[in-house]
């Protein structure tokens, strides 16, 4: 994984929460921030363990 996808990956998990804290006007939904973190969290930890043994190498 490239240093740039990492980032890309990084910038799109942290727009999906922004919106969905910003824009929820204190309405957030428990069950789509979990979703969330379901589903966006596995993918940057991957990207990250790759980046991180990229940098080892």
């Amino acid at each position: 994984m490239t240093r740039a996808r990492f980032c890309r990956t990084c910038k799109k998990l942290r727009e999906l929460l922004r919106h969905q804290l910003i824009h929820g006007y204190a309405t957030v939904n428990p069950g789509t921030v979990w979703n969330i973190v379901q589903n966006a969290l596995p993918g940057l930890l991957t990207a990250v363990k790759a980046l991180l043994d990229e940098l080892e190498d």
